[in-house]
């Protein structure tokens, strides 16, 4: 029972943390898709190798963030 009180967070801040960098990558690719279409007139390009490679990041940098939030949780409740 110890263990899954350590592990669930962990589980959770890092799925957390990949959810919502996905979602910021995918709001931020599409603002500048349809900037770049109003202002410059280049035709909008959605394609699945630009999803694969936010999922790629989201994964990566979501794991590190999720852990790191992990550890300062663990840390706080260490330090109280």
């Amino acid at each position: 029972m110890k263990v899954l009180k350590l592990i669930l967070p962990l589980v959770f801040f890092i799925v957390l943390s990949m959810v919502s960098i996905f979602l910021t990558g995918i709001v931020l690719y599409v603002c500048g898709e349809f900037f770049f279409f109003f202002y410059k007139g280049i035709s909008m390009s959605f394609s699945s190798k630009i999803f694969l490679f936010l999922s790629k990041i989201s994964i990566y940098i979501g794991s590190f963030a999720g852990l790191m939030l992990w550890i300062a949780n663990l840390l706080k409740k260490l330090s109280i």
